[in-house]
């Protein structure tokens, strides 16, 4: 059985749903939410809460049938200042479960975030970094914790971090202020016609209409997340460790925003969608990183892994951001069209 905490939310949802399709047994640890609840792959008997899940675990039995946990589950708002309740969230409920899988040898996953860089260098590669917001500090925080247990060889199982980039794909909806720039720009295309796009200084020295960000369709950590699951046995002294997930490529929120507007020009029936610039609310420009591109070692790391004769081979790539927008475009036009599709 494979555990997926944070099976309710956006990423998790996905792998869920990869997981279940692949034909695996999962147990979503989670806040049930009536959104996806009627999700054929959300299957509401096997879905326990946070605490349920800890007392569960005092039963050998129970702990006996997990084969791996990914853990996804996470306060992500970036605009939260609610501290300590993101520091219980996001590290402490994290830190007891990497030190159970620690104690019992179970193979763990969990979801960082490439918030944690912050300003960092990313053209020039410097190696400071400056988390910009609560959420961010709680992942570097558990970062760092778990690079220590991972690099003194205290584990014996599979430890593996993932520091996700700018994620966009299905099922992110309920996001809100938080979902995609692809998301919100279809959005605003579909109700308005007019797709908002920031611009002007941030408060840092930066040109928000120079945001620019590696941005990463969900598809692709589903594929990597289940190759890791698939071959933990085989990945231990190759890959343990912290990685950045990403497709390598670093695209402006203007470039974006013309993606989504030449899509909807070159339907069959075509849709005018103007680009409208807006100066950068304070409290996002403070955030927010003016630059992010991801170190690909993950993909080397599997390459290396999929050259050793076990029979399995990984056939996922990073998904283009050109192909990306589309299939997630073509996606959210059919479940506009009819939503019941999809659960």
């Amino acid at each position: 059985m494979i555990v997926v905490t944070g099976g309710y939310g956006f990423i998790g949802t996905n792998v869920v749903k990869a997981l279940r399709k692949a034909g695996e047994e999962v147990l979503i640890v989670d806040k049930r939410n009536d959104l996806f609840i009627q999700l054929k792959y959300h299957n509401k008997e096997k879905c326990v809460d946070y605490i349920e899940f800890l007392t569960r675990l005092n039963d050998e039995s129970y702990r006996d049938r997990i084969s791996a946990i990914v853990h996804l589950g996470a306060e992500s708002s970036t605009t939260n200042k609610a501290k300590d309740k993101i520091m219980k969230h996001n590290l402490m409920y994290s830190v007891t479960l990497a030190n159970y899988c620690l104690e019992y040898n179970i193979p763990f996953i969990y979801a960082s975030s490439a918030s944690i860089y912050g300003d960092y260098d990313f053209l020039n590669k410097t190696h400071d970094f400056k988390p910009l917001n609560n959420y961010a500090k709680s992942k570097k925080a558990f970062d760092d914790l778990m690079e220590s247990k991972i690099y003194s060889r205290e584990t014996e199982s599979m430890f593996i971090g993932l520091r996700f980039f700018n994620v966009y794909g299905p099922y992110e909806f309920h996001k809100y202020g938080q979902s995609s720039p692809i998301y919100r720009y279809w959005k605003e295309a579909r109700e308005n016609g007019e797709i908002v796009v920031y611009c002007g200084p941030d408060g840092k020295g930066n040109d928000a209409i120079n945001y620019s960000r590696d941005f990463v369709h969900v598809d692709d950590i589903c594929n990597i997340i289940y190759f890791l699951i698939k071959n933990k046995d085989f990945v231990l002294e190759q890959i343990n460790g912290i990685y950045d997930v990403g497709s390598g490529e670093s695209s402006t929120f203007q470039d974006v925003a013309l993606m989504v507007s030449t899509y909807f020009a070159t339907k069959i029936d075509p849709i005018p969608v103007s680009l409208a610039m807006k100066q950068i609310p304070d409290h996002i420009g403070k955030g927010s990183q003016p630059y992010t591109k991801a170190k690909m070692s993950i993909y080397k790391a599997i390459e290396k892994v999929s050259d050793i004769d076990y029979g399995v081979e990984f056939s996922g790539k990073p998904t283009s951001l050109t192909d990306g927008v589309v299939k997630y475009l073509n996606w959210l036009e059919k479940w506009r069209a009819n939503e019941s599709t999809f659960i």
